[in-house]
């Protein structure tokens, strides 16, 4: 979830800095691969709303100063279909 401005954004100076940084992300490998590369931290695709591959990429790899975990989702539905119960549960289940 990562290699998108905000959490390029919090990396890259981290990094840059010498902090030893892990980061996670989803969906396409280039961006976060390239911010790895050019910042030596270690891109760890992840879903962010699943709990157990989240846990992993926190004991997995080398140890590190700084874990950066940035997700965030935009809930944009029709009312008609809103489905508070679920929506809600999907927006903590990643950002909590």
């Amino acid at each position: 979830m990562l290699h998108r401005t905000a959490g390029a954004a919090i990396v890259k100076p981290l990094a840059s800095e010498g902090a030893l940084v892990r980061f996670t992300w989803a969906g396409s490998r280039a961006k976060p691969e390239d911010l790895a590369r050019g910042s030596g931290a270690d891109a760890i695709q992840a879903d962010a709303t699943d709990r157990g591959a989240i846990l992993a990429a926190t004991r997995d790899g080398r140890p590190v100063d700084i874990f950066v975990f940035n997700a965030g989702i935009c809930i944009a539905r029709d009312p008609l279909t809103y489905a508070p119960d679920r929506d809600l549960d999907g927006l903590f289940r990643t950002c909590c």
